[in-house]
């Protein structure tokens, strides 16, 4: 099994070769998988969370989806608060 860490790490692997269409799915994967947890998270998964968060915004920024874009923002605020 791979760990959320690990897929985020390749997903901006991949993001940063362009395989946009194959990062996306392993971001997505990550951010569920920490998302899942428990509500009362330590520092080091609410840090992935936000890691994941970020790279799911910028893959839709590099690939030019504004729809996910904005969705992706808005959990960002979400998560913030």
């Amino acid at each position: 099994m791979v760990t959320p860490a690990a897929q985020i790490e390749l997903g901006a692997t991949l993001l940063a070769q362009k395989k946009y269409s194959e990062a996306e799915p392993l971001l997505l994967d990550a951010y569920g998988a920490l998302n899942a947890r428990d509500s009362k998270q330590d520092a080091v998964t609410r840090e992935r969370q936000k890691q994941a968060l970020t790279e799911l915004i910028r893959l839709y920024e590099m690939w030019g989806k504004k729809d996910g874009l904005k969705k992706w923002h808005m959990k960002l605020e979400e998560f913030k608060r």
